[in-house]
């Protein structure tokens, strides 16, 4: 069965008055085989989901990748917010390793060795959180000589954020906190994000951007001063009469390979490399490029990362061997 076949049941459901059944949105993209939210794949199920008059809610490509989403006709919702919340982060989504404030401050230290945390929320319950114990309120207590058998004795005050809250605008707390809590909104604490889980998520959606700047940079570097404006000129994507094109910068990433597709001109960039290889490459950049742009909140796939590291790093080689 594919996606399509059962976003029309899910319509057929609803015309009949009954109510479908929630689906995760990871479900959701394994009706179309796929596990990210790429820009094809998005663009697809809008279409899909635009045939049958139908909407998600939440917006399925701004949720969390695991939460349940409801299908409703098309109208019954706004528009979707596109603000990157701190809820769509994964941490903000998983099981919380917490201790009580009864429990010893050795079982404490046991579980943050054992985890390699920096810290521990002290809850009596998912929605009762009483503060926090950490290596620096634990060392806090010691160096006075106080008590410090039990976790209330070594514990200090908790932040927490709410799950809709915008990513930009509570990075300056996780930084100062070095963690905030994450309470959704069933008032259930869903998660915890750290100054490190903050890292490595800018790290995934930052470092696409900065390899395909990179190698723009080198593509740029090899075509300058090579060619005419007429063969520039020549390469420009059919239908976009209107666009001047001067230097290679107003080129695209389908424009470059286009440009140099012709054996004749790229024998002028003098490179001892495989055409083919090359120009495959930078359509597949191209590609990449365009999930990127889109801004998927699950990252591109590994596989495509890896592309693009090393197709950088071959540019990389290239320039550092004085071919380009």
């Amino acid at each position: 069965m594919s996606g399509r076949d059962d976003l029309e049941k899910i319509s057929e459901r609803l015309t009949n008055g009954l109510r479908p059944d929630q689906v995760t949105v990871r479900e959701l993209l394994g009706w179309y085989g796929a596990q990210r939210r790429g820009y094809g794949i998005v663009s697809r199920i809008r279409s899909h989901l635009e045939a049958y008059n139908l909407e998600t809610v939440p917006d399925f490509e701004w949720a969390h990748i695991g939460s349940r989403v409801s299908f409703v006709r098309t109208g019954e919702v706004s528009l979707p917010d596109p603000t990157y919340r701190i809820g769509q982060l994964d941490s903000a989504n998983r099981d919380l390793i917490s201790v009580t404030p009864d429990d010893t401050v050795e079982l404490a230290i046991t579980l943050m060795l054992e985890h390699d945390f920096s810290q521990l929320p002290v809850m009596r319950s998912i929605r009762d959180v009483k503060g926090s114990i950490s290596w620096r309120s634990i060392a806090s207590r010691l160096v006075v000589g106080e008590r410090c058998e039990h976790v209330r004795d070594c514990m200090g005050p908790h932040r927490e954020v709410d799950y809709d809250s915008s990513l930009l605008n509570v990075i300056d707390t996780i930084v100062a906190d070095e963690y905030v809590l994450v309470r959704g909104r069933d008032k259930a604490v869903t998660g915890i994000v750290t100054t490190s889980d903050l890292g490595g998520q800018f790290r995934q959606l930052g470092e696409p951007f900065i390899l395909i700047g990179e190698i723009e940079n080198y593509v740029r570097r090899i075509l300058h001063h090579k060619f005419s404006m007429e063969e520039l000129a020549d390469s420009k994507a059919p239908g976009d009469d209107e666009r001047k094109i001067e230097s290679v910068w107003d080129l695209t990433f389908g424009e470059y390979a286009r440009l140099i597709e012709k054996p004749e001109r790229w024998e002028k960039l003098g490179l001892r490399i495989d055409r083919k290889v090359f120009i495959d490459r930078l359509d597949a950049v191209r590609q990449i490029r365009n999930d990127v742009m889109h801004f998927s909140p699950d990252g591109i796939a590994s596989s495509d990362l890896t592309t693009l590291q090393q197709f950088a790093k071959l540019l990389r080689k290239l320039a550092t061997m004085g071919a380009i």
